[in-house]
């Protein structure tokens, strides 16, 4: 896969509803994993077991992805973030490594539970990025 941006967006336990809309709305494929099932769902609260780990809404050449889950106490205005698909993992180290310095890391770079190479974090003027490499599929993260 080549080097994407693509915009992640982060709901408030609400994120199915918002996902299903927007296919509503849009059309395309849309793909939804909860908490429930996931490695993660030891380290929640029990209420959010039906919350949305990762959804991923494409559509021709589109793609929307979106959470219940947000760094730090959700508010709105701070569901945003941007993600870069990275074709390597020097290239995600590289991303990583100039655009969090001086940032506050929300999850490390390293490797994931679903295979992926990601890491998120708030850059010093209050963006929240993540870069990403998949090396079993090349598609974006679970």
């Amino acid at each position: 896969m080549p080097t994407a941006l693509t915009a992640y967006l982060a709901f408030n336990g609400n994120c199915r509803e918002v996902m299903t809309h927007y296919q509503q709305c849009l059309g395309g494929d849309l793909a939804i994993r909860a908490i429930e099932g996931s490695p993660i769902e030891a380290h929640c609260p029990p209420h959010m077991k039906h919350q949305v780990l990762h959804s991923e809404l494409r559509t021709g050449g589109l793609l929307l992805m979106a959470s219940d889950l947000t760094p730090g106490a959700y508010t709105q205005g701070n569901n945003f973030g941007v993600m870069i698909h990275c074709s390597s993992e020097a290239e995600c180290r590289d991303y990583y490594a100039k655009l969090s310095a001086g940032a506050t890391i929300h999850d490390p770079l390293g490797p994931k539970f679903w295979g992926a190479f990601m890491g998120t974090f708030t850059d010093r003027y209050g963006v929240r990025w993540m870069t990403a490499y998949d090396p079993n599929t090349g598609k974006e993260n679970p």
